[in-house]
């Protein structure tokens, strides 16, 4: 059988596949940039060769999780986008995914929805400003299969990253729960505590303190 006559297409093809099995993976600036100065395309059409590629997956694509002014993540259709690499991507572009993937991993996989507020500042409802709430946060690592929600019994909220849960039963991780928010409850114990030591140290000014109860 005669062979097919490499369309350009192919050519792209070739050159994304190449170039995402040796970078792994690659923000979509990258890759457009990277087509366009290898083939001399335009912006336009380096877009649409991307998008020819992830539907004959030759490479894969995060959609539809976003990182960093609206861009998908492009990787290697034989890589598994886990959470370290996740973490990499967007400790630049998106800084609170950044911190609260990082929280996880410094609390064995559980954070509550409070703990996430704080570290992240992000607000907990969307608004107007590009500023993204935390829930759209979480529904972004949900969809990576990377975390999912929980509520205790008094209907707190948590962050359980699934790695870590995955190695529990269900009473295990209901006393990781447990013994995690008994641990906050402790710290905010002792936060009055530390905060009239620092005043009376003169560290800090009184009249900068505010304690929401």
């Amino acid at each position: 059988m005669e062979n097919r006559k490499l369309t350009a297409q192919d050519n792209y093809n070739t050159f994304l596949s190449v170039l995402l099995r040796e970078h792994l993976f690659l923000s979509a600036k990258d890759v457009h940039e990277k087509l366009i100065a290898k083939f001399s395309v335009t912006s336009d059409n380096a877009r649409k060769i991307v998008g020819r590629a992830v539907t004959k997956s030759i490479i894969t694509s995060s959609k539809p999780s976003t990182f960093g002014n609206g861009q998908f993540i492009y990787y290697c259709n034989t890589y598994l986008l886990d959470i370290e690499a996740v973490k990499k991507i967007v400790e630049k572009s998106r800084p609170p995914i950044y911190r609260l993937i990082v929280l996880l991993q410094l609390n064995d996989g559980i954070v509550s929805y409070y703990e996430a507020l704080k570290i992240t500042a992000a607000p907990n409802e969307d608004n107007s400003t590009k500023i993204s709430s935390l829930d759209d946060i979480i529904k972004v690592l949900s969809r990576l299969d990377f975390v999912y929600e929980k509520r205790d019994k008094n209907n707190n909220r948590f962050i359980i990253q699934k790695e870590f849960s995955q190695v529990l039963g269900k009473l295990e991780e209901n006393l990781k729960i447990s013994i995690h928010n008994q641990k906050m409850i402790t710290d905010c114990s002792l936060m009055p505590d530390i905060l009239n030591w620092l005043v009376n140290s003169n560290i800090i000014d009184s009249t900068s303190l505010y304690l929401s109860k």
